[in-house]
């Protein structure tokens, strides 16, 4: 954490809860199964978000690619959300009843 103490300037409150999230992770009283964490920034543009996640990733695990992110402006169609939750019922299938 000290890492990202001195990466990210200015947020020492979200770096707190961001530490106290990561120990309940760490604590392994998870299902092993699932994701250790799932964290949501949310915030006006310029406040570190990105740089954040990209730290973090560094710090866990020595690469910034590691976590997975979702950029919420890409979603702002509504048939993009597909992307991330899959076709809805009854879309599969759908370009074979649809004349050529």
């Amino acid at each position: 954490m000290q890492h990202l103490g001195n990466r990210i300037i200015g947020q020492k409150e979200v770096l707190r809860q961001l530490r106290a999230a990561l120990t309940l992770a760490a604590a392994g009283v998870g299902d092993p199964d699932k994701p250790l964490c799932i964290m949501y920034f949310a915030g006006p543009t310029g406040v570190g978000k990105s740089e954040t996640v990209v730290a973090l990733a560094e710090a866990i695990h020595g690469n910034a690619e590691s976590l997975c992110r979702v950029d919420c402006n890409k979603l702002v169609e509504s048939h993009s959300i597909a992307s991330l939750t899959g076709a809805p019922p009854g879309y599969v299938g759908l370009r074979k009843t649809l004349p050529c």
